[in-house]
């Protein structure tokens, strides 16, 4: 390896390490953003209501409640 290698490596432009965006595509993104966590709430929610079954559920209540899926 010769010396001075990382010196010779070119340095990336400012405008490359900071994104930089126009207010049109920033809403965009961020509803966009919004609206996936309103998805990912709901889901993570109904998911929460599912009962899992454990000591508290007899295994037949369980396929009982189960058996529509």
């Amino acid at each position: 390896m010769k010396r001075g290698y990382l010196t010779r490596m070119p340095k990336p432009k400012k405008e490359f390490l900071v994104p930089i965006f126009d207010e049109d595509s920033w809403d965009h993104m961020m509803q966009a953003i919004k609206e996936a966590l309103k998805i990912w709430k709901k889901q993570v929610i109904e998911e929460a209501l599912i009962p899992e079954p454990g000591p508290m559920i007899r295994k037949s209540e369980w396929d009982r409640e189960t058996s529509e899926f």
